[in-house]
């Protein structure tokens, strides 16, 4: 937190004011200002100013939070709270709530951080500060982040760089700017994100900062590979070390070594990429962020599949699982007792409204004689504690229902999860064969795009509004992309989508979307010989009470297409299977190519708009 002006001409001011210099410190050297902040604690102990002790604990925390080392971390932000928390100057209260909404966010409660980080920018308000207000903000786009909410984290990380733009430490919006470049390619919008790194870079040139050079390398050369271009991305990883190793910075280190082995495992390096990882993990001992622990084991795992070592892929790959199992759960389990906590606090309320009224009644009582009266006072606890009983029902059939949607989602999760690791499994299996033209990879490959058709499903459900329903576009969309990437004929081959907007139930969309793949699947492996580019569409549409799927491609055609001898018409005898399951029928169409026409009749209920 910035100095506060309520300790202006105080001898503690000086103190502070070292504190704020250490902060900027962690930009040239973090082990350099690792050692003068806890230095320094024993002096802001010695002063029993509450908010400088405070200010102490969490300038050391602030080496833990960005070296990913969270059991300091959430020590250290404890401490700091709780000197915060006995402060009486105004800006105590902010400080606090700042410290409660990062750790909120480490323990990955990001609905909790974000309530909190509510309240911090009501109290950065209360105190006129600007400064206060835009890590406020920032903090709330980073709970947004993490619960999969890209745009409203832009929208906040918009309105904190709006505020600190004029920031006099051009450092600290420096590294804001890096950050903000990130949350702006997350939605796409690449052109303003390479601005901000442009920016964020002519401002680190004009400042000694190796640790925010390493931090703008590793997210540069990020977004240059996501853009395809992977020989500068992989420059900018490689100059990042030098800032790194100059700077101390461990956590960035560790990274730009990762990006580099996932690089090399792409490009087919798998030993080399053993080594980077070897460092790697030498320079990561002691974190222990889940969600750097899996990305690492993820290009472990990769690596060893690479080099046929299977048993120690699937090793990593297990852990990597785990850690993602520990990441999703730990969120399900903190809405869980958030909601329980709720419900708790909403029945304790009921509990004293009871009271209440009962008091009231019987002072009513006292004030009333008379039999009538009496028999109107029953006949009113009667109709009230009826209604209280058929309002307490209907509470508790929406919490169950509310409780059944959840395990419902968790299920389709858990499935999706399954059939990735069949996926990946499958994936490793086809590495080990000795050509990609055998029966026996192509069965893989055919497997594995069947698999990945029944996972999106499951995804969809998971990520969806409702539990049981399916948007047919999205859906149909993302399985033809998934297939063009599964036969790298992308750019040779483009799919055209002409759905209507129709959602299915799961006993409906399994069957289509598989028939779906089995179609395109059968237009990419024969339509298109030889270097031939085409076309494949796809059209979903009602036809009075049916629905009618259609799938053609302007590639050879049936008569000229090349007919394997391996082949064993699995793919058709399934495609006649699952369009009896529909109660439909498959049929050739006349096309440039060659076309199928699926007619069904969907289950009552269904399809919807």
């Amino acid at each position: 937190m910035l100095v506060p002006r309520s300790m202006a001409g105080q001898d503690t001011l000086p103190l502070a004011q070292e504190l704020a210099e250490i902060r900027g410190q962690y930009y040239v050297n973090v082990d350099t200002a690792l050692a003068r902040a806890r230095a320094m604690l024993p002096r802001a102990i010695r002063t029993e100013d509450p908010y400088l002790i405070g200010l102490a604990y969490e300038t050391i925390a602030r080496y833990y939070l960005d070296n990913g080392i969270q059991d300091s971390t959430r020590l250290l932000l404890g401490q700091s709270r709780s000197y915060y928390d006995a402060s009486e100057i105004p800006e105590a209260r902010a400080a606090s709530l700042w410290s409660r909404a990062t750790l909120a966010s480490v323990n990955n409660r990001h609905a909790e951080s974000l309530k909190i980080s509510q309240q911090l920018a009501q109290a950065c308000r209360d105190i006129a500060d600007q400064t206060c207000l835009a890590r406020a903000y920032w903090l709330m786009g980073g709970a947004f982040f993490y619960q999969d909410q890209l745009r409203a984290e832009q929208r906040y990380n918009a309105r904190a760089m709006a505020i600190l733009e004029k920031e006099p430490d051009r450092l600290y919006y420096a590294g804001l700017l890096i950050s903000y470049a990130m949350s702006l390619h997350g939605i796409g919008r690449d052109s303003a994100a390479r601005a901000r790194f442009q920016e964020a870079r002519g401002i680190l040139e004009r400042h000694h900062a190796p640790a925010l050079m390493a931090d703008l390398h590793l997210h540069e050369g990020i977004f240059y590979r996501d853009q395809d271009s992977t020989a500068f991305g992989k420059r900018l990883f490689w100059e990042g070390l030098r800032y790194a190793d100059a700077s101390g910075t461990r956590i960035y280190k560790a990274l730009l070594l990762n990006n580099l082995a996932h690089l090399a495992n792409e490009a087919g390096a798998h030993y080399r990429a053993i080594k980077l990882l070897d460092e790697e993990m030498a320079m990561a001992q002691g974190l222990d962020d889940p969600r750097y622990l899996m990305d690492f084991q993820y290009v472990v795992s990769d690596a060893y599949a690479g080099l046929h070592r299977y048993d120690s892929a699937y090793h990593y790959l297990q852990l990597a699982d785990r850690n993602y199992r520990k990441i999703t759960q730990d969120d399900y389990d903190n809405q869980l007792a958030e909601l329980q906590i709720a419900y708790e606090t909403r029945e304790k309320e009921k509990r004293i409204q009871t009271q209440i009224e009962q008091l009231r009644q019987q002072r009513w009582l006292l004030y009333t004689a008379g039999i009538g009266f009496l028999i109107c006072i029953a006949a009113a606890i009667t109709l009230y504690r009826l209604s209280r009983k058929l309002r307490l029902s209907g509470q508790e059939k929406e919490r169950l229902i509310g409780q059944k949607e959840g395990l419902i989602r968790e299920i389709h999760h858990r499935v999706k999860n399954n059939l990735q690791i069949i996926s990946s499994l499958l994936k490793l299996q086809s590495r080990d064969l000795d050509s990609k033209d055998s029966t026996a990879y192509r069965a893989l490959r055919d497997s594995r795009s069947r698999v990945q058709a029944m996972g999106l499903i499951h995804e969809k459900l998971y990520l969806g509004e409702t539990s049981n329903t399916i948007s047919m576009q999205a859906y149909l969309q993302d399985l033809g992309n998934t297939l063009l990437d599964t036969y790298t004929l992308d750019d040779r081959v483009e799919i055209y989508y002409d759905i209507e907007a129709i959602t299915l139930d799961i006993d409906t969309a399994i069957p289509l979307g598989l028939i779906v793949n089995e179609l395109i699947t059968n237009s990419l492996k024969y339509a298109f010989p030889g270097d031939r580019k085409g076309l494949v569409e796809i059209s979903l549409y009602r036809e009075k009470s049916d629905l009618v799927l259609r799938v053609t491609d302007d590639g050879v055609g049936e008569a000229q297409a090349t007919v394997l001898p391996s082949g064993t018409a699995f793919g058709t005898r399934l495609l006649d299977l699952l369009s009896s399951k529909l109660n439909g029928e498959a049929k050739t169409i006349a096309t440039v190519g060659y076309g199928t026409e699926v007619r069904f009749t969907p289950p009552a209920g269904g399809p919807t708009a």
